[in-house]
């Protein structure tokens, strides 16, 4: 029996890990990996195959792109160790970038509003690795700088997902703010959906404490679809080959899609 498509599309802007020829091979100091690596395992948990109306990955670096920025500020202009990205020895230095910047970031872009305008999806999920200083909230509701990396124990209050609408705690409109990028009730289902899935591991799913705003959001919210961020702790993505450790033997990809599902079902699109 066929099944019917979910109707979401995941977006993952930082899942690239193509340099282009266009530009030095390398730094003088190899590149740090560990972001690269863990964004990499994230498009692998996130993506479900078929089963999903439409997944768009970066595919450039992030060390070279980073598609969740204003234009202007998307490209890099070094590595790391600051060495130049593109050699600026070279004639043709604006000319690489705008071609860069044509290719692979207006491009991706298009797609993602071509996607949206399609009227197949229901519902976006940005997709991000939460940064390593997200931990445990403090009582004023910020983070206290714990480490995200597997604690020396485990941690109940430790945040290891966490969805963002641009609302408070439940999802609801802040005061003088603008509008939720997604209806409370939905995001709220989606946190409980997901904190039954993962109840087995320490720690919490977030809402709205972390999510980061996001420059994609602001630049295609401006479509009536809903929009959902997603972040994951590394540790989630970093065990070994991908296995959770836990009760359940379940992989990464196989408690997202799972939650995905009775997500959709909830809302009556499957």
């Amino acid at each position: 029996m066929l099944q019917k498509k979910l109707p979401l599309l995941i977006v993952l802007p930082q899942a690239g890990d193509t340099i282009p020829p266009a530009l030095h091979a390398e730094p003088r100091e190899p590149r740090p990996r560990g972001a690269e690596t863990a964004n990499r395992l994230l498009r692998e948990s996130m993506d479900i195959g078929d089963r999903l109306e439409c997944l768009l990955a970066g595919e450039l670096s992030p060390a070279v792109l980073n598609l969740d920025a204003p234009r202007d500020d998307a490209l890099a202009e070094t590595w790391p160790d600051h060495t130049p990205i593109i050699a600026l020895a070279k004639k043709n230095a604006k000319q690489i970038k705008h071609r860069l910047l044509a290719d692979y970031y207006q491009t991706w872009h298009r797609r993602v509003s071509e996607a949206l305008a399609a009227g197949r999806v229901k519902t976006v999920l940005d997709c991000f690795v939460l940064p390593a200083s997200v931990g445990r909230p403090d009582r004023r509701g910020t983070s206290s700088g714990t480490s995200v990396g597997r604690p020396s124990r485990p941690d109940p209050h430790r945040i290891i997902l966490a969805l963002g609408n641009q609302g408070d705690e439940r999802g609801e409109a802040l005061p003088h703010s603008g509008p939720i990028s997604c209806p409370a009730e939905w995001v709220r289902d989606f946190r409980d959906i997901l904190a039954a899935r993962f109840s087995d591991l320490p720690g919490r799913v977030g809402l709205n404490t972390p999510a980061p705003d996001g420059h994609l959001l602001r630049l295609h919210a401006r479509q009536p679809v809903p929009w959902i961020r997603f972040g994951v702790a590394p540790e989630l993505l970093n065990a070994p080959e991908g296995a959770l450790h836990a009760r359940r033997p379940e992989r990464l990809r196989e408690r997202v899609e799972a939650a995905l599902v009775m997500f959709c079902k909830l809302q009556d699109w499957i």
